[in-house]
């Protein structure tokens, strides 16, 4: 299934060629977009290529499956390269040394910067080897890495997406002053899911000529066909068909606030119905599982309150619940608030970055300020007290997404994006090419 823009033949009559960079394929919302978003480009126009040069992940078959090749990560590939710290010898036991009494901030820019720099040269040679015309990175190692890598033969149009908030720079500087003062001044243009992150990328430095304002988008039709009734989705997680059920879709990273929403729901608890759960949907790719668990317990929800782990039925857990709920810190343009508004719910969210633009509030939703345990509780509250506003704000919230955030506008904008720099790419090469 294609994009919505126009089927015009690919540049000088053949298929755009497109590097996909990104460090892994595992489930996350970045990696997400890509599943949704790759496999609807006009394959007579451009042909893409996924490296997902740490790992795999979980998401890989299903690109795989659309006709999508992935390679990667870049160690399966032949090249010597590998990092220092899996290096052996006095260098490896000099390096681990080393990091052992740096900060850890500093650390994280030393292991990220020296992966990058060991995966540059194969990179840079499959770009010239396998002759690519574009580069697109996503997220910020993969962002570094492509910018290393693409000046390493002949230069290709680079682009970026920014999928988050620029949080991670202020957690470590040193990173964000390398895409400040390095990064951008490489790169032909910057995609981001929300205006907010644009706001961010204006501050950063970036000329609105190299913004571009593209929405995570979403098949909600495709997505309703994966929803299930919702007595069997309670009957398939032994719900009581009574209950109240709310969801909270993310990993579980401590900034997306999932410890506030328990103390919510804990200034909440007198005036919820006896038999409420709360699904909690996420990898725990830290160990904070555990941290959670104990909040839980200290608070008296254990009974209430249970962690799925990492799932990919995401429609039928969502064909289960009255009301969703986001509560973190940062977000971009976060997908589980997409899916939560494709299936019918209501959204409780914080008012943070791209937010704001998906959910109306008092709409398809309500937005509360975010860390705030009261705003959060009443918020739940005011919601859980009137079930026909709900369901009116679910059946506004799919309304929405099917006209403001359908995929194929995504795909179509994703296509014009290749196209230009495709052309730009081309018109260079006939100049520098001496007339006959």
């Amino acid at each position: 299934m294609h994009g919505g823009a126009s089927a015009a033949p690919a540049v000088g009559g053949w298929r755009i060629k497109v590097l996909v960079l990104i460090p892994t394929l595992g489930i996350g919302g970045a990696e997400m977009d890509l599943v949704r978003t790759l496999p609807r480009l006009d394959r007579a126009r451009f042909e893409v290529v996924v490296c997902a040069f740490i790992s795999r992940g979980i998401l890989a078959s299903q690109l795989i499956d659309a006709g999508i090749e992935v390679v990667g990560p870049v160690a399966d590939h032949a090249h010597p390269s590998r990092p220092l710290d899996k290096a052996s010898g006095s260098a490896a036991r000099a390096w681990q040394a080393l990091l052992r009494i740096l900060p850890s901030g500093l650390v994280r820019v030393l292991r990220t910067g020296w992966s990058c720099l060991s995966h540059a040269g194969p990179i840079g040679w499959k770009i010239r080897h396998d002759g690519f015309d574009i580069v697109h990175a996503i997220l910020p190692s993969s962002y570094l890495l492509g910018v290393l890598a693409n000046p390493l033969l002949r230069r290709r149009p680079l682009v970026m997406s920014r999928v988050s908030l620029n949080w991670y720079q202020q957690e470590v500087p040193a990173l964000g002053r390398i895409e400040r003062r390095m990064l951008h001044k490489m790169v032909d243009l910057v995609i981001g899911n929300s205006q907010a992150v644009l706001q961010d990328l204006r501050q950063e430095g970036l000329a609105d000529r190299k913004l571009l304002l593209v929405h995570n988008g979403i098949d909600a039709t495709a997505f309703a066909t994966r929803m299930i009734e919702r007595h069997q989705a309670r009957e398939k997680l032994d719900i009581p068909q009574s209950a109240l059920v709310l969801t909270a879709v993310g990993n579980l990273f401590p900034y997306k606030g999932h410890a506030d929403l328990l103390e919510a729901l804990h200034l909440l608890r007198d005036r919820l119905p006896p038999d409420w759960v709360l699904l909690v949907v996420g990898l725990d790719a830290e160990g904070h599982l555990a941290e959670l668990d104990r909040l839980s317990s200290r608070l008296q929800l254990s009974r209430h309150v249970r962690f799925l782990g990492q799932r990919q039925d995401i429609p039928a857990i969502l064909s289960a619940a009255d009301l969703h709920v986001s509560a973190s810190h940062t977000e971009g343009f976060p997908n589980n608030i997409l899916e939560a508004m494709s299936a019918g719910l209501p959204v409780v969210a914080t008012a943070v970055g791209g937010v704001p633009e998906q959910v109306v509030h008092g709409v398809t939703g309500l937005l509360v300020p975010a860390r705030s345990h009261a705003g959060l509780a009443e918020a739940l509250g005011a919601l859980v007290a009137d079930p026909e506003r709900c369901r009116s704000m679910g059946r506004a919230a799919r309304e929405r997404v099917r006209l403001q955030f359908p995929i194929e506008r995504s795909v179509a904008a994703l296509e014009q994006v290749y196209d230009g720099l495709a052309h730009r790419r081309s018109v260079r090469h006939r100049a520098a090419v001496p007339s006959g």
